[in-house]
């Protein structure tokens, strides 16, 4: 018994100052270089999940002839590379998303709250249409609660642990019906909670799991492993692609690329380390969906 005792008093020690890293990296004052991508592309790491670092990171990129000789010798895919040289701008988020752009954007106008083309407090808003009438409804934002890890059990034999966030309760209050639903994101003329573009939103199925018969959603932030080391970034599996369109100033329209399967989802908004660290980045935008057929 003392023996076993010992044992998992050194597994969760271990565990602790793996989390204790993770937490320093992700509020650390890093700045990403051209070597800095090559290292995160040699390791394997995704093409997204590169694009998300780049977006949420500090960054200082050669992208001279030179450099992208370099980066293409690497074999750093050519998104990748375009991210890199809009200095992690929009162009390519990391949600998936493609940008629909406009050419002649309008001012929203003031009237009807069920206008999606009229002013709106800031924030999003599902629309749905009903009887051939719209209906505009603002969503609540919710907050990630405690982070979540595993047991540690098989650590010290080259198995993994996952780190996650979770949301209170098995379902989100709002429930939909639609399998590609339409959403709004007003930002005003200035900023909602610091984000200025659909594209520092990431859309995100979650897990509901039960930890002591109390049911939670949950979203994996990280993964440890004792001899790969730590990795940092949602489940790609998780996150779900979207268009969006800029309808007017500060104001877009959001959907789906594809059908929406049963499940529990929400709009994150900041990155991975954003959401587990809370606060406004840590700030989500929950909805289920459930009981429609695809069309």
């Amino acid at each position: 018994m003392k023996n076993q005792s010992i044992k998992n008093t050194v597994r969760f020690l271990f565990v602790a100052v793996i989390l204790c890293l993770l937490s320093f990296q992700a509020l650390g004052d890093e700045v990403l270089n051209n070597s800095s991508i090559i290292d995160l592309q040699k390791i394997g790491l995704s093409e997204a999940t590169i694009i998300q670092k780049i977006n949420t990171s500090k960054c200082n990129f050669d992208t001279s002839v030179s450099g992208l000789k370099q980066l293409k010798a690497a074999n750093v895919p050519d998104n990748v590379i375009q991210t890199m040289m809009s200095g992690g701008a929009t162009s390519v988020p990391a949600t998936g998303a493609s940008v629909v752009a406009v050419s002649d954007v309008k001012p929203l106008i003031t009237g009807d709250v069920n206008n999606p083309n009229a002013s709106h407090e800031l924030g999003i808003w599902l629309c749905q249409i009903d009887g051939g009438k719209t209906r505009m409804t603002e969503m609540e934002p919710a907050m990630f609660g405690a982070m979540k890890t595993g047991s540690g059990w098989g650590l010290g034999w080259g198995g993994s642990m996952h780190t996650r966030v979770a949301l209170n309760g098995p379902k989100a209050t709002l429930q939909l019906t639609e399998r590609k639903p339409v959403f709004y994101i007003y930002f005003g003329e200035s900023t909602l909670n610091g984000a200025t573009s659909p594209s520092e939103f990431t859309l995100v199925k979650t897990e509901v799991k039960k930890d002591h018969d109390v049911e939670s959603r949950m979203i994996v932030t990280g993964k440890i492993n004792a001899y790969s080391g730590s990795s940092m970034g949602f489940d790609e599996k998780a996150v779900i692609a979207f268009d969006f369109e800029k309808i007017a100033k500060g104001a877009y329209k959001v959907t789906p690329k594809a059908d929406l399967a049963d499940g529990e989802y929400c709009f994150c908004q900041g990155s991975f380390a954003g959401v587990a660290a809370g606060g406004a980045a840590g700030k989500v935008y929950d909805f289920g969906v459930a009981g429609a057929a695809s069309k």
